[in-house]
């Protein structure tokens, strides 16, 4: 991947954090994600390698972007979590399949923090050790 590539795949995932920052606390459907996981991160990555030690805005993003990649889950999980905060807000008796998509609900959150974790140690991988920057959102 060369730096056009990545900008641009970069600038498509940045609108798409913009549309769906409501979202990302019960998960966001990845099919919403202009490019693959792995792609986005393989953008980040190089843009972050490029930036100069003064770029301390872009990489502050640069960071936050790539942790936000965890909001991102799988359709059904997803779809599962909306119904289900809606369900566990809203009704008092449930049925079998009402409980599991709260269930779902319950889970996706842990997913995401668990996934979010991981990007964490990612970057810390990739981050210099004088950067003064950390990788938390």
């Amino acid at each position: 991947m060369d730096l056009q590539q990545a900008q641009k795949i970069i600038n498509a995932y940045g609108k798409v954090l913009e549309l769906t920052a409501p979202m990302q606390s019960y998960g966001v459907p990845e099919s919403l994600l202009p490019n693959n996981k792995k792609e986005i991160k393989s953008a980040i990555k190089l843009h972050l390698q490029l930036l100069k030690p003064e770029d301390r805005k872009a990489r502050e993003a640069m960071l936050i972007g790539y942790m936000s990649l965890a909001a991102f889950v799988p359709d059904e999980d997803a779809k599962a979590s909306s119904l289900g905060a809606t369900l566990n807000s809203g009704i008092k008796s449930l049925n079998q399949t009402d409980r599991q998509y709260v269930e779902k609900h319950l889970q996706v959150p842990r997913k995401i923090e668990e996934e979010t974790r991981l990007l964490s140690e990612e970057l810390q991988s990739l981050l210099p050790k004088n950067s003064g920057l950390s990788s938390r959102q």
